[in-house]
């Protein structure tokens, strides 16, 4: 048939096995569907980041946030700018990658974003405070993530500021670790109240 009913079935199918867990058909069905001329590629490259991120390939997940971040700032799609700036710095994080433009990423998206609170701020900030850490930035770093936490409780968005608080850990050159562990006990707390286990999990592995 003709080329979009094969971009609709691999889309369907792409999603289908990322609910599955299957991260790596899911990644190869998104990248049949890029080959075959689908047309929301920017939402499309998001997708397969994403994907290649939860199936370990962090080199394809950056290459695929990065074609993401290139389409959304080409077509002036702030928001998908900021959700690939999010996913970026977390596939450079993973495999302790520090080199790969993240913090300029996600100071671009920032900006293109606006001044105004949203629970995609509190993500780019806190993606911004680890990523300055993990650079030696420890001072920049503590004021992103005082930012990022000081907005998502003026949001209420319990699962942004589970975040942040989770990611606390990577703030201990500058933070006293009383400090830390508080941090670190609210996000497992969070984790618990929201039914999140990878945020309890996580937060109680740094703890």
């Amino acid at each position: 048939g003709p080329a979009e009913r094969a971009v609709a079935y691999n889309l369907r199918a792409a999603r289908a096995a990322a609910s599955a867990l299957a991260f790596d058909e899911a990644a190869a069905r998104l990248r049949t569907a890029l080959e075959l001329g689908a047309e929301d590629r920017p939402e499309i490259f998001l997708e397969l980041g994403f994907a290649s991120h939860r199936a370990g390939a962090a080199l394809d997940a950056i290459d695929a946030f990065a074609e993401a971040a290139a389409l959304a700032r080409e077509r002036g799609l702030a928001e998908l700018l900021a959700r690939a700036a999010i996913g970026h710095e977390e596939a450079c994080w993973r495999p302790g990658m520090t080199d790969r433009g993240a913090v300029a990423l996600l100071e671009e998206a920032a900006a293109a974003l606006g001044p105004t609170d949203s629970s995609l701020r509190v993500g780019l900030l806190a993606g911004l405070a680890r990523a300055l850490d993990l650079q030696g930035h420890r001072n920049r770093g503590s004021v992103a993530r005082r930012s990022a936490i000081a907005m998502a409780r003026g949001l209420d968005d319990r699962v942004g500021l589970a975040t942040v608080l989770m990611r606390s850990y990577w703030a201990h050159g500058a933070t006293p670790v009383e400090e830390i562990l508080a941090m670190l006990t609210e996000a497992m707390a969070l984790g618990e109240e929201l039914g999140d286990t990878e945020i309890r999990a996580e937060a109680m592995a740094w703890r």
